[in-house]
Order: structure tokens, then C-alpha cells, then sequence
């Protein structure tokens, strides 16, 4: 068959731009990222998930097992030790990963500077878990990172579960790109302290029927939700589980900031009993905050009077509220340093 002439020199042109083409990636499996110890690690360090499970096997209490960099897969521990046992990175820059984490039934464990990596695949929920707490006391981690997974530009899954345990306390930590990053109920005693939420899809850290729960000083910023989603997304959600109602909540010293990111609640409480303010409330009390409110223009702390509007440019905008001098905010030196920064567009 006799080609056009123009047509034949046109194919190994469409060739080429059939190769140029960009492929979407497949999404990186999980801990695929981490060092594999480029960086100097210590001698006694444990270098795989074997040598560790045998160790573990022998512990009783009391060690403290340095981990060299790598993929350490699932760690699984329904061990009762009768004094705290570490499990550590060896070294801050190049750490150990765990793809799924299942503390049942543990007793005094401290994971410190760790990574839990969870990648997302298609057709995985939301409610995808790979990392909990059950039924487990006395537990610690600190230092790590929990690194969720990416769904059409939004975070996806949920990072750590925290149920029917008590002693638990999660601090300096990471909780990135998630749905929603921390949850559970039904626990006591549990400390959430010095820790980062970002780029949180849906709710930053989301309890039911806590007992004695303290969050403090932790920093919840820039969450952010995927185009079309119906998410409300709360930074602190506490609520009833099991109709059983929270109790000794201390929420303080944290910061809220929505950033660049999409609308957000910072704390939402609901079915923990009749909250109805400080007045006339038995164990409630709210101290130090500067009270603000956008529905009444006449009462105190009405927005108008208490920041200046800004807006960062022409297209693809935000808002930056500046306290204004004078206010009650200002007077009482609430709220964020940075609004003082506004507007950062002039």
C-alpha cells in the first residue's frame, strides 16, 4: 500500500510525542523514601526487622534497642514489660520506618524517633488504619513522624488510633497529610503534647469518652481539604463513644492557625455533657482567652473592632485579619504573633 509521503514523516514525529507524554506516577511505596544509612550509625545498632522480633522475644524490661535506618515493615507487640522499653532510632537523621504499627495489649513501650509511613493505593478508604494503640498502657512515643497518604492532592487515611488504653502520651511528633490524623476513644490518662498537624484533610485530633485528656502546646496549621469533598473539619473534635462523655479535658497553650490553608474549626465539642459556658457551670472554666464573636456588632469583641481586613492580592486571594491597636486582643496580648506580620501584602 503506498503511504502519503508527508504522512510517513509524520510518524516517527507522533512517536516521539507519545514518549513525551507524562505517565501519572504510581504512588511510592511506603518507607520506600528513608535512608538506608548513608549517614553514620551506631555499631550496636539493629539492622533489620529479624534481629529486632528476637530481640524483643528475649526483653523484659528495662532495654533500649538502637535501630539503624531501613524499612522495618510491621512492628506487632502484645508484650507486657515490667519497665519501660525503648525502641530508637540510632540516629536523628536517618531513621528506622514502620508501615504498620499494632500495639494490643503492651505495657510500658517508648518508640522514639521513629517513622510510620502509610501510601496510599487505589481503592483504599479513608478510613484506612495502619497504626493503633488497644487495649495498652503505658505507652510513649516521641520524636517521630506520622506520614499519611495522598488522594487527589488531600491527605488519606487515618494516622494513629488510640483504644480502651490509658498512660498514653504522644509527643514532639509529626502528623502530615492525613484525613484525619489522630482518633480513638474510650481511653484515660492521655497527654498530646509539642506536637505538629498539617495538611490534615478532614479532623486534626478527634477523641470520644476521654478520660483526664491534656492537649497542650501542640501546633494544628494549614489543614487542607480535596476539591469537591463535604469534610467539616474540626482541629480538636471531642465527643461521646460508647455513650460514654468526656471528663477532665485541659485544652491549652496550643495554636490554631489556618495558614494558607482551607476553612477549619479549631475546637468543637460536642456530647461531653451540658457545655454551656463558664457560667453556672460545675468543673468548666475558660481562662485567659480574649472572647470574639461576629454576630452581634454591639457587644464586646465583635470582629470589626478587633482586627483590620486584608486581602493578599487581586486573584487566588486570601484574608489576613491584623489585630487593631487598642482592641481587647491587643490588650490582653492574645493570639497568634504572626497576625502582627499583616498585611504581608502592601
Amino acid at each position: 500500500m503506498h503511504m502519503p509521503n508527508a504522512f510517513a514523516k509524520a510518524l516517527p514525529l507522533a512517536g516521539l510525542l507519545l514518549l513525551l507524554v507524562p505517565i501519572p506516577a504510581a504512588a511510592a511505596p511506603a518507607c520506600s523514601g528513608v535512608s538506608t544509612g548513608s549517614t553514620a550509625q551506631k555499631d550496636d545498632a539493629i539492622g533489620n526487622a529479624a534481629d529486632l522480633s528476637a530481640a524483643l522475644k528475649r526483653a523484659e524490661g528495662g532495654e533500649v534497642f538502637l535501630l539503624a535506618a531501613g524499612d522495618y515493615g510491621a512492628l506487632t507487640l502484645k508484650k507486657e514489660f515490667s519497665s519501660p522499653m525503648t525502641i530508637r532510632s540510632a540516629n536523628a537523621k536517618a531513621s528506622a520506618c514502620y508501615t504498620e504499627l499494632r500495639l494490643n495489649g503492651g505495657e510500658n513501650i517508648v518508640l522514639d524517633g521513629l517513622v510510620f509511613d502509610y501510601a496510599y493505593t487505589e481503592g483504599d478508604r479513608n478510613s484506612a488504619n495502619r497504626f493503633s494503640i488497644v487495649q495498652s498502657r503505658a505507652i510513649t512515643i516521641t520524636n517521630s513522624i506520622f506520614d499519611g497518604g495522598d488522594n487527589r492532592g488531600a491527605g488519606s487515611g487515618r494516622g494513629l488510633r488510640i483504644k480502651d488504653s490509658s498512660a498514653i502520651e504522644i509527643g514532639n511528633s509529626v502528623f502530615r497529610k492525613w484525613c484525619k490524623a489522630l482518633t480513638g476513644g474510650n481511653s484515660s490518662n492521655l497527654t498530646l503534647s509539642g506536637n505538629e498537624f498539617t495538611d490534615i484533610r478532614s479532623d486534626g485530633i478527634a477523641l470520644g469518652g476521654a478520660q483526664r485528656l491534656r492537649i497542650e502546646g501542640n501546633r494544628l496549621h494549614n489543614f487542607r481539604g480535596v476539591e469537591g469533598g463535604k469534610d467539616r473539619r474540626d482541629m480538636v473534635q471531642i465527643m461521646r463513644a460508647s455513650n460514654q462523655r468526656g471528663t477532665n479535658i485541659v485544652i491549652r497553650d496550643n495554636i490554631f492557625d489556618m495558614g494558607a490553608g482551607d476553612y477549619a474549626q479549631t475546637i468543637w465539642m460536642g456530647g461531653v455533657g451540658k457545655i454551656a459556658g463558664c457560667k453556672n457551670q460545675r468543673d468548666w472554666a475558660i481562662l485567659n482567652n480574649a472572647i470574639i464573636q461576629d454576630t452581634s456588632p454591639s457587644s464586646p469583641g465583635f470582629y470589626d473592632r478587633e482586627f483590620t481586613y486584608y486581602t493578599s492580592g487581586r486573584t487566588n486571594e486570601y484574608n489576613e485579619y491584623r489585630v487593631r491597636p487598642g482592641s481587647t486582643i491587643d490588650r490582653l496580648d492574645a493570639g497568634l504573633t504572626l497576625t502582627k506580620s499583616y498585611p504581608t501584602r502592601r
